[in-house]
């Protein structure tokens, strides 16, 4: 038996108070630290956008131009919703701390061709 408490469950005022799990836990819409990692995934996201609508041009003939299209269309959508919550979270500028890591990466991986 708790410390406090009558053998028949004792009165509210004699039970400790439990921890609130939701100040022990927040929520992860509320932790800043989401806001940091979707910083790093809105970059990232806008960088492989980039990539793929630039790859639009190396691609070797008509259908590859047109899937290669729908991959770039997909990934600046996915750029988009990745941005918005990052918005709503009031994160935007958490793309900044990320921006001179994926540039350096993004630039040494430029492709030559479409294979690449």
């Amino acid at each position: 038996m708790r410390e406090g408490a009558r053998e028949e469950g004792g009165s509210t005022a004699e039970r400790r108070a439990e921890p609130d799990p939701a100040a022990l836990h927040p929520l992860p819409e509320r932790d800043p630290r989401v806001a940091l990692v979707l910083g790093a995934l809105a970059y990232g996201e806008r960088c492989g956008a980039e990539r793929s609508s630039e790859a639009v041009r190396l691609a070797p003939d008509n259908r590859s131009r047109l899937v290669q299209q729908q991959v770039a269309d997909r990934e600046w959508r996915n750029c988009a919703l990745i941005e918005a919550r990052l918005h709503e979270l009031g994160g935007e500028g958490e793309t900044d701390r990320f921006r001179p890591f994926f540039d350096a990466f993004f630039q040494r991986t430029r492709p030559g061709d479409w294979v690449e």
